[in-house]
C-alpha cells in the first residue's frame, strides 16, 4: 500500500505508513476510519499543497455526512485556493447554509464577492460582523 503523503510503499497490512505515520488508504481507496479522520487528512493534504487530494477527502467526508458544513467550508476553500471563485462560491454558500456559525465560511464568501468585484455583497457581507 502506497502512502497518500510521501509515497511510501508499506506492507498491506500496516494502517499507518512507517516513513511518516499518516494513516492509510484501505483497498478499494476509502480512507480508514471515521468523517473526523478523513477531514483531518484533507486538512493535512490542504497544508501540503495537495489540493486535488484534499479536494477528493472533503467530497468524502460530505458523502459520509451531507450536512457537514464544515467540509463544504474546506471545498470552498481548495476553490478559493485553486482560482475558482465561483466553484467556491457554491461550496462556501452551502456550507453556511449548513451551519450558520461558520465564521470562517461568511468571511471567504466576502473576499470571493470582491474578488469577482460584487462589492455590494462583499459590503453586505461585512456588515454581518459590524
Amino acid at each position: 500500500m502506497t502512502c497518500p503523503r510521501c509515497q511510501t510503499g508499506n506492507p498491506d497490512e500496516h494502517r499507518f505508513c512507517s516513513q511518516c505515520g499518516v494513516r492509510l488508504i484501505e483497498r478499494g481507496g476509502a480512507l480508514a476510519g471515521s468523517l473526523r479522520e478523513r477531514l483531518h487528512q484533507g486538512l493535512a493534504l490542504l497544508v501540503e499543497g495537495e489540493w486535488g487530494r484534499a479536494r477528493e477527502q472533503f467530497r468524502r467526508c460530505l458523502e459520509l455526512d451531507p450536512g457537514h458544513g464544515p467540509s463544504a467550508l474546506y471545498l470552498g476553500l481548495v476553490d478559493v485556493l485553486e482560482g475558482g471563485p465561483s466553484r467556491a462560491r457554491d461550496h462556501l454558500r452551502r456550507a453556511v447554509e449548513l451551519d450558520p456559525e461558520l465564521v470562517n465560511g461568511w468571511l471567504l464568501l466576502g473576499l470571493v464577492a470582491e474578488s469577482e468585484e460584487d462589492y455590494a455583497e462583499a459590503e453586505r457581507l461585512a456588515k454581518l460582523f459590524q
